[in-house]
Order: structure tokens, then sequence, then C-alpha cells
């Protein structure tokens, strides 16, 4: 645990090894082959495995940190994750309140990863706090049964009490390397934390109206951004 002297709800589904909603593989079919006519098939990297959702008191001790100062909370928080070569993150209130009203009306995203051979499109997916990412080629494979390679977690026990919340990230560290879960986690800003519509935009078309959806204007929106 975080020591302040030093300083999932699954996705519809019984089943707490399912992460995502098999209903998505056949609405998002029509995609396929847009993603073909941008980057091409890409390589299945194989089921990886990531921990489940820890709650805050498992990580830090809650009740030696929740009278300290945002300030002091922050650094404990941060200097917890260096320790471990983690990701992590403190998000303003305001901030995240955007996030997660985004995030309820659109709930899923793909978004595209360098790789040493072109990109690889991640599939990602809302569910309450957490944001579960696994290779796009894993969800059309498995559906719901695709592992995720990256969970990110929000932590809003101080939320209004301090102003913030508290992100960390779980990755299986054989399919995504440090630098690959912190671009994922910027790229979740970028999209749904910015008050840029523009970018929001393409997240509702993926959403609501995948017929408008193309897989070019992500690569230029941040890739290029």
């Amino acid at each position: 645990k975080a020591n302040s002297d030093t300083t999932v709800n699954q996705s519809r589904s019984d089943d707490p090894t399912n992460f995502f909603d098999h209903s998505l593989q056949k609405k998002y079919q029509d995609l396929d082959e847009k993603l073909e006519k941008t980057i091409g098939s890409s390589s299945n990297r194989g089921p990886p495995t990531v921990g489940q959702r820890k709650n805050l008191d498992d990580i830090m001790y809650v009740d030696k940190v929740k009278d300290k100062s945002e300030a002091e909370i922050a650094q404990i928080w941060t200097e917890y994750h260096q320790q471990r070569d983690s990701i992590c993150a403190i998000i303003p209130k305001v901030t995240y309140d955007r996030i997660i009203k985004r995030a309820t009306e659109c709930p899923l995203f793909v978004y595209p990863l360098p790789r040493d051979e072109g990109v690889e499109f991640i599939f990602a997916q809302f569910n309450k706090d957490d944001c579960h990412f696994t290779p796009l080629l894993s969800f059309k494979t498995f559906g719901e049964n695709a592992p995720p390679i990256l969970t990110i977690s929000h932590y809003q026990e101080f939320s209004e009490s301090k102003g913030i919340v508290l992100m960390t990230g779980n990755w299986d560290p054989k399919q995504l390397s440090n630098a690959d879960a912190q671009f994922l986690a910027n790229q979740l800003q970028l999209f749904y934390a910015v008050e840029d519509e523009s970018r929001y935009n393409l997240v509702k078309n993926f959403n609501h109206f995948p017929k408008n959806f193309n897989y070019e204007d992500i690569l230029q929106c941040s890739l290029n951004k």
C-alpha cells in the first residue's frame, strides 16, 4: 500500500471474466471493411491476462490520508506509482465529470497504437469507473471473452472532499510496454477529457453513427495531434 508517511462491476454478463459486450460484435461488423482499407489486417497477439480492479483501500491507506491536502495526496499517489514503474494521474473533478459523462453516453472507442510494423487498433469499453482495452482483432475473435490488455481505473473517493480523482493503470507486460500503456491512457484523455468537440464527435460516430465513422479520421487526429 501507499504509505502516508513516505510519500469492476463487469459488463453485461454474469461471468466476471467477460469484460466486453457480446452484442457489439454484430453492431460493428460493417466497420471491418473500413479497417482493412485503412491499415490492413493485424496479427493476433494472443489472449492476455490483466488483474482485476482493486479497492482504493488495497492501494493506499485511505483513513490515514483523508485529512491531508490535495497536494499531499497527489504526491503520495504519484510516488507510490513511480516506485513501481507504473502509470497514474491525478485528474481534477471537473475534468473527470466530463470524462464520465461522455463515457456514459459513448462507452466504446478504438485507439491506434503505433507498432514496429505499423498501427494496431485497440478496442476500449468503459464500465463505470474502469476502462478496459483489448486488441480489436482479439475482440472480433473472442467477443465478450476477449481479455483486456490494459485496465484504467479511476477512484472518486476524494472527488468531493479534495476535488481530485485518482487514476491508475494495470496492463499485461507481454502485450504492452509501460510507454504503450501511457500512450493509451493519454489517448483516452485526448478523446474524452478535452473540451474539443471535434475529437469527441469521432467517439459519438463510433458509438451511434458507425456508418459515418472513418478509421483514417482517428489516425489523423490521434497520431498527428
